[in-house]
């Protein structure tokens, strides 16, 4: 099959790409009289001539790539069972994201694909990466893959659902395109699905489906059980027209192609029945038409994956979604998001008994639109909120502070449990839901389990970690708050010769400076820094590393235990990693 599509010969990538490897220190010939240098990470200097240009490819400080879109912003309700359409792009519409969904199962999040700028999309519809649980994948075409490294900046490892060889193509694209081993194993928790059999995930039955492709590609048919019988929703991404795969018919086992009894097999796959599907009508040779589904017996039909208008023939097959349109198969007939608030609480107070958050899980839930102030410096602490669901800004101008808090954030608790002046301002980045806490009702529960003093001394530890840039994409998780829990600070001074643990582990300094040497060269490590990635990353360090107190103040050391299970914090140490290691060979 994949060499009918491919004119019978796979070629590879030298027949279409002429690629150098582009070192430090070396200049290359691109063309007459044209060169290229590598001069840092992301950083180049091209000549012609007598003329240069330098090329700084890395984004400033709290800079990121914006979306060629504004999709507007909509509040996604925690349903039962319910289909939020993310998505129905081709990768080439600069008005819409690609084709994509987000599947709601007891309150929990799950996405089908990730295409680019999918933080983006999903702050849009009021969700927060920290509340994905997991992503089902369907192939590796960047449209639908691209969106990935932004899924590794969850507080979490995000369970990644495929079957083996959509998993094995997309392992091998992502460790290629980083350059690591395992990548996704280290930063997703990977569950591998059985194709064609019903994989149970807590009271949710998926069915991947075989999809003739170039490139290994599932559909996926979801369903859950409900009074009236299974509710059901069929994803089919990068299908192709029954025409083009009745043209890749042979009789001949040995010619490129597929049987006329598999031909058969995918028409009847396609034309399954469900309650919504939705629909590649991309076109051309790799994708699906509309008209193939004209008999289709499914209730609502979503023609998707295409950058055009709907013309009045598909009209009548099928209908275009808008982004952030639900529907909901079956509806939660309680407040799923009363339960996130009690699984925070749990996390963020582990030895307290879960009968004390009943004062507190009684109290109102609010909601916030985005753009809207939720707590302003120096207001009243009559009260904070406990996020749940969303994305929220907090900002200090005095201190040039501007951070983003996900999903199971406290908002001005400390003001509102001390009683004190607040300092930060607070601001909701999409549509968010809070648990309104009253400060009398929380400094009763922090009294009455014996809190108040650990509260402060961790809530200290763990603003020091929230202002680290290492920890800055988890400062607002019950995350840090694990963290903080198991972490002892050391008092060094000036002089001092530091003894490195053995054992995988950074090293942080809270305040003061360290100077790290080794047989690789010198490295100044400064206040909310950290160092000794080489021990998380190779179990190593280089020859005759030391270190040593250049400056009086408070380090850390960090085991690896307790951010190996955290992809946003492992994601920024090998970053942290190979930039060292670039400046140093430039060096």
């Amino acid at each position: 099959m994949k060499l009918k599509f491919a004119f019978g010969e796979i070629k590879s990538v030298e027949n279409f790409i002429d690629t150098v490897e582009l070192l430090c220190k070396e200049e290359i010939e691109v063309r007459e009289n044209i060169k290229l240098k590598r001069t840092g990470l992301n950083q180049f200097k091209l000549s012609y001539k007598n003329e240069t240009v330098d090329i700084d490819l890395n984004l400033p400080d709290e800079k990121g790539y914006t979306p060629p879109y504004r999709l507007g912003y909509y509040k996604t309700y925690r349903e039962h069972f319910a289909i939020v359409h993310a998505g129905e792009g081709d990768g080439w519409d600069i008005n819409n994201p690609c084709m994509s969904s987000v599947v709601i199962h007891n309150g929990q999040i799950y996405l089908i694909d990730a295409g680019p700028n999918v933080k983006h999309v999903l702050n849009y519809l009021g969700i927060s990466i920290n509340e994905v649980k997991g992503i089902f994948h369907t192939h590796t075409h960047d449209d639908h893959f691209a969106g990935l490294t932004n899924l590794i900046q969850a507080d979490h490892k995000i369970e990644y659902y495929a079957t083996k060889p959509v998993r094995m193509s997309v392992e091998k694209k992502l460790n290629s395109l980083v350059k690591m081993d395992n990548v996704l194993e280290t930063f997703f928790d990977v569950k591998e699905m059985k194709m064609d059999e019903y994989n149970h995930y807590d009271g949710m039955e998926v069915l991947p489906i075989f999809s003739p492709h170039p490139v290994e590609t599932t559909m996926f048919y979801f369903r859950v059980i409900s009074e009236f019988g299974h509710k059901t929703y069929y994803h089919m991404a990068d299908t192709s027209r029954f025409e083009i795969l009745e043209n890749m018919i042979t009789d001949n086992p040995k010619e490129p192609g597929i049987s006329n009894e598999y031909f058969e097999k995918v028409k009847k796959d396609y034309l399954l029945k469900a309650d919504v599907k939705k629909i590649d009508i991309g076109g051309a040779m790799i994708h699906g038409c509309a008209e193939d589904f004209y008999t289709d017996e499914s209730d609502k039909k979503i023609l998707s994956h295409t950058d055009r208008e709907l013309s009045n023939e598909e009209k009548e097959i099928g209908e275009r979604a808008n982004f952030g349109q639900m529907d909901v198969l079956i509806p939660a007939n309680n407040h799923s998001v009363y339960r996130f608030a009690k699984e925070y609480l749990s996390a963020y107070f582990p030895g307290v008994n879960e009968k004390e958050f009943r004062d507190i899980l009684n109290c109102p839930i609010e909601t916030f639109g985005p753009g809207n102030t939720i707590l302003k410096s120096s207001g009243q602490n009559d009260f904070f909120y406990l996020s749940l669901t969303g994305t929220v800004e907090v900002i200090d101008v005095k201190k040039n502070i501007h951070q983003s808090l996900r999903a199971g954030s406290m908002i001005g608790e400390m003001s509102a449990l001390l009683n004190k002046k607040r300092e930060k301002t607070y601001v909701a980045s999409s549509f968010i839901s809070v648990l309104k806490i009253p400060a009398v009702l929380y400094r009763d529960f922090a009294q009455r389990n014996d809190l108040i003093e650990e509260i402060q001394i961790k809530r200290k530890l763990k603003g020091t970690l929230g202002n680290m840039w290492l920890f800055q994409e988890v400062a607002s998780s019950p995350v840090i708050n694990f963290i903080s829990r198991n972490l002892t600070t050391i008092d060094v001074k000036e002089g001092d010769k530091i003894t490195i643990p053995k054992d995988p582990c950074l090293c942080c300094v809270f305040k003061g400076e360290l100077e790290l040497k080794s047989k690789r060269g010198n490295q100044k490590i400064k206040e909310l820094d950290f160092c000794l990635e080489d021990l998380v990353i190779e179990k190593s360090l280089p020859e005759s590393t030391t270190l040593t107190v250049k400056k009086t103040g408070k380090i850390c050391f960090v085991p690896l235990n307790l951010f190996e299970n955290i992809p946003a914090v492992l994601w920024k140490i090998y970053e942290h990693y190979s930039r060292n290691k670039i400046i140093i060979n430039k060096k």
